[in-house]
C-alpha cells in the first residue's frame, strides 16, 4: 500500500503504511530506504 500512495504522491499516507511496515518487520531494507527518500521529499 505505502508504494501505491507514494506513487500517487499522497505522502502523508505513504509514510503512514511504512512506518506499519517497519513496526511489523523492522529488519525490511527498501521500507527503510523508501521512508527515508519520501521524508527528504
Amino acid at each position: 500500500m505505502a508504494n501505491i500512495y507514494s506513487a500517487l504522491n499522497r505522502k502523508t499516507e505513504a509514510l503512514k503504511f511504512y512506518r506499519q511496515t517497519l513496526q511489523l518487520n523492522p529488519e525490511n531494507e527498501e521500507a527503510h530506504i523508501r521512508l527515508k527518500e519520501l521524508q527528504l521529499k
